[in-house]
């Protein structure tokens, strides 16, 4: 087993939460919050398999929902896409900050602080389009209202006619839960109005 070694550390005196970097790969550390890993395995290749799904090319309009330490925000940036991500915690992007790739990431793409829900929901009003979606919420549990109805019936409002909505569900079995939730999941994206969904190891790939 790797030996921990931790980094960058953050307490938040309003929230009680506190943020480290935990470097098992000393070039691309992941972050943890009050001893919760937001990320398992490698984050690099994890972030390529989440950006293959979406299957991008150069020019591309994306939208990412929770940018995280922003390894997914990244590799879109590489590939030349044209990015918009949201992410709700400003301490987040303050770690984020320590990483390698994050400067380039900040240089290259519009990072919009804000609720998901909230910041989706006003790109809808706004008739706004993307070609790409990719959607990696912290758990159901913490964040509900990003598994919600009216949450999918927006983002189905914003993606293009032939675009890709990847959708991170993780491993709904883990941590000793006795049934899935992604069934309710699909449900609701069948009825915002989404007609092909795929689960692919721990994604949803879904489609007009």
């Amino acid at each position: 087993m790797k030996e921990k070694v931790k980094g960058h550390k953050l307490y938040d005196e309003d929230t009680e939460l506190f943020y480290q970097l935990i470097y098992e790969n000393p070039e691309h550390p992941i972050l943890e919050i009050s001893g919760i890993r937001m990320q398992e395995g490698d984050p690099v290749e994890t972030g390529k398999t989440k950006v293959g799904l979406l299957k991008v090319r150069e020019g591309m309009k994306v939208l990412e929902i929770c940018t995280g330490l922003g390894y997914c925000t990244h590799q879109l940036v590489k590939r030349n896409c044209i990015v918009k991500t949201i992410e709700f915690d400003s301490n987040v992007i303050e770690m984020a900050r320590h990483t390698k790739h994050f400067k380039e990431v900040e240089e290259k793409c519009e990072i919009i602080m804000g609720d998901g829900f909230e910041v989706v929901k006003e790109l809808a009003e706004n008739n706004e389009k993307f070609d790409r979606i990719l959607h990696d919420p912290p758990r159901f549990t913490r964040a509900p209202e990003l598994y919600s109805q009216i949450f999918y019936n927006n983002v189905h409002k914003i993606m293009a006619k032939d675009g890709v909505f990847v959708h991170y569900v993780g491993n709904p079995y883990s941590k000793n839960k006795k049934r899935s939730f992604v069934p309710g999941v699909m449900e609701r994206l069948r009825n915002a109005g989404f007609k092909k969904i795929e689960r692919i190891g721990y994604n949803l790939v879904i489609k007009n």
